[in-house]
């Protein structure tokens, strides 16, 4: 599936009929879907999502996704000083994700089960970004749970 102004390649030289065209043989179809528009008939694009996200607009990319934003990852030990102050968190580093605006963002956490299932924790609260008074480790989302 594909929106209508979809294309690949070097200048952009793909499109639907292409890969219908090449993929006939090994039994690929690709079908063409409408555009999404917003309120403003503005095209959904996952640009528009991922801008929205850079800017701090989560509810905005919200909007567009039809659900909430979420990262996902292995939490990893960290150095427990929230915990030495009464606030453990959870680390999760983000690496090569999309980082949305620094700061900080009201959460639900999850926790993954065998076969695919999530079982919401509760809420808490999660600082996205940097830590500049502790060694560098890169973006990182560490959360809290109230």
């Amino acid at each position: 599936f594909a929106g209508t102004d979809f294309a690949f390649g070097r200048g952009r030289g793909g499109d639907i009929e292409t890969i219908n065209r090449i993929g006939a043989s090994v039994g690929i179809d690709a079908v063409s879907v409408p555009l999404l528009v917003d309120a403003n008939s503005a095209v959904i694009s996952s640009t528009r999502v991922r801008a929205a996200l850079q800017s701090g607009e989560p509810d905005l990319a919200a909007s567009m996704l039809g659900h909430d934003w979420a990262v996902t990852g292995i939490v990893q030990q960290g150095d427990q000083r929230g915990r030495t102050i009464g606030f453990p968190t959870a680390n999760i580093p983000l690496g090569a994700l999309l980082n949305p605006a620094f700061g900080v963002y009201a959460v639900q956490i999850f926790e993954a089960e065998a076969g695919g299932d999530f079982t919401c924790l509760g809420n808490g609260v999660a600082n996205i970004g940097i830590r500049p008074t502790v060694e560098d480790r890169g973006v990182l989302c560490e959360a809290h749970l109230f």
